[in-house]
């Protein structure tokens, strides 16, 4: 399941030391009330978007076992400071005011050669291997995605019966970055991996981004700009596209 650990270099290596790091002392410096509560931002410090199955003991268990927690506390923090402060309910607590729970979005695309795809969209978008897998019911694959991220991109190839891909001009993948330097950065990388830059069929994405093609046919919109949910006018930030190129 680690085996992408392999491929990082040694400053990503350090930077998710840290990561880790982080996310352990802050369990660990919980107090308090938070003492009860579990902490699923630990979760998100893994690559894979797995949601934890969480089985939730019925009350009578449930409270058998806040009370042997807390008694395990004396045993082991006896000399820790005791507090009176009464529980406040948070906002989360509130089932109707609780955010949904986000899922996790997986898009699937059939290539013609899984090595050279997966090579150049995790070279491309700058994104690492979460998953892979071999001969699965005839099926090879790989996911690439953000560590921590709700979403991925899953490659796959048929051994038996090879599926021809057949996107559209408006099959895309569309990633929002707001920042200028970051974004002229990350179309240069898509350069480099092999991607071609190509006029966009909707000329909304020529505005404040550029569309490369990959040697399937399937396109990627890089957007220098934010999304908040509704469509914003062009901002000044904003390097203009360069022309399309072959």
């Amino acid at each position: 399941m680690d085996e992408d650990l392999g491929g990082l270099t040694r400053e990503q290596l350090i930077e998710e030391a840290r990561r880790l790091r982080a996310g352990i002392r802050a369990h660990r410096d919980a107090t308090g009330h938070d003492l009860c509560w579990h902490h699923p931002e630990l979760w998100r410090l893994l690559p894979e978007p797995v949601e934890p199955a969480v089985a939730v003991p019925t009350w009578p268990q449930f409270l058998r076992g806040c009370i042997r927690y807390r008694q395990s506390l004396d045993e082991q923090q006896p000399g820790a400071p005791r507090t009176t402060e009464e529980h406040e309910a948070r906002p989360a607590d509130d089932a109707a005011q609780r955010p949904a729970r986000v899922p996790a979005l997986r898009v699937a695309r059939p290539v013609t050669d899984l090595a050279r795809a997966r090579a150049m969209y995790a070279a491309g978008l700058g994104w690492r291997e979460l998953s892979a897998f071999a001969d699965h019911q005839g099926f090879d694959g790989v996911m690439l995605g953000a560590a921590g991220a709700p979403y991925h991109l899953e490659l796959t190839a048929c051994r038996a019966h090879p599926v021809t891909p057949r996107p559209t001009a408006e099959d895309l993948l569309v990633l929002y970055l707001p920042d200028p330097a970051e974004w002229a950065l990350r179309c240069a990388a898509m350069h480099d991996a092999g991607f071609r830059q190509v006029p966009s069929f909707n000329p909304y994405w020529e505005v404040r981004g550029r569309t490369f093609e990959d040697p399937d046919g399937y396109r990627v919109v890089l957007e220098c700009a934010g999304w908040q949910g509704d469509p914003a006018p062009p901002h000044s930030g904003a390097p203009a596209p360069n022309s399309t190129s072959s």
